[in-house]
């Protein structure tokens, strides 16, 4: 899917005649969650103000935050928070994907915003498609499904007093073949490169 820009929209987006017949309301197209791949694509926060200027959220300087408990083990820190201009003529378009629990359908939004001198010129809608929500609802159902059994069993009496323990054992044991497994394999290296030198 690769990296994106948020996008989010202040602008009075123009009505939508599709939404006639559909669950789907202009507020919730209005405040949608959009997103674009025509700027940066590095996950910056852009917003599309009423006045129709357009703006980067980025800090002046970030660092890494480790963090055990943090997904990935760190979180990124920003200092000096900036809300900078777009400037000039440029094109990009934007896009939600809005899923509804009823009415039948989810919804795909794209819009295509022109920028003239820095400033909003207009947006048009690009493309509205509709599709049964049927099949992600089913997967949704087995996904709660599957997370309720895997904490089911994690809250089992033989999972805390067997197989915890159990999996530990296997996975220091996995670690511990690979760390004996990396070492033999960075030894045969070094004969074989110092076989190769002899040999010249």
């Amino acid at each position: 899917m690769g990296l994106f820009d948020d996008i989010n929209v202040k602008w009075k987006l123009p009505e939508l005649l599709e939404l006639k017949g559909t669950l789907l309301t202009q507020d919730a197209v209005q405040n949608g969650a959009y997103q674009t791949k025509d700027l940066d694509c590095f996950m910056y926060d852009y917003t599309i103000h009423e006045d129709g200027t357009v703006t980067k959220a980025e800090y002046e300087k970030t660092e890494w935050i480790k963090d055990k408990d943090a997904f990935m083990g760190g979180y990124m820190k920003g200092e000096n928070l900036q809300h900078t201009p777009l400037t000039g003529n440029r094109t990009f378009n934007f896009y939600n994907y809005i899923d509804m629990d009823e009415g039948g359908l989810d919804f795909y939004i794209e819009w295509q915003a022109t920028v003239l001198n820095g400033k909003i010129h207009s947006i048009v809608l690009r493309e509205f498609n509709s599709e049964s929500n049927q099949g992600r609802l089913d997967n949704t159902i087995k996904w709660q499904k599957m997370e309720a059994a895997r904490k089911q069993y994690y809250s089992s009496l033989e999972y805390k007093y067997f197989y915890k323990y159990t999996d530990a054992i296997i996975n220091c044991f996995v670690k511990g073949v690979l760390g004996i497994s990396r070492f033999i394999g960075k030894i045969c290296d070094k004969i074989n490169r110092a076989m190769y030198k002899l040999r010249r």
